[in-house]
């Protein structure tokens, strides 16, 4: 009988055991699991943060882009008139009679008034 009861304490000294380390290794479990999920919402919320930032970051470019569009439109645009003043200084030293026939004309017309 003392080995009959020796078996059954055996018996029941080794489900403890499992049971502990059972025990054990789902709070290890546990608390990794709970380590990844804290890990992955800081992570989710730092590219966010990140998206966020990067979606300001081409706002300010588009803006910046459309910006450049109006100044390069406003340079060019201010470059012509000098093109046709170029021009017309050009027109009139090669002919100088007609730039002489205008202003007198528009002598005569300040000095008639």
């Amino acid at each position: 009988m003392d080995s009959l009861n020796d078996l059954a304490s055996a018996k029941k000294r080794a489900e403890d055991l499992l049971q502990e380390e059972l025990r054990k290794k789902k709070e290890v479990l546990e608390a990794n699991d709970l380590a990844v999920r804290s890990e992955e919402k800081r992570l989710t919320e730092r590219i966010e943060a990140l998206e966020n930032h990067v979606g300001e970051k081409d706002k300010l470019l588009r803006t910046r882009d459309t910006e450049l569009s109006g100044f390069a439109a406003s340079w060019t645009s201010s470059n012509r008139p000098k093109s046709k003043c170029k021009a017309g200084s050009k027109r009139s030293l090669e002919n100088p009679s007609k730039t002489g026939a205008r202003k007198n004309r528009s002598s005569r017309i300040w000095s008639s008034a």
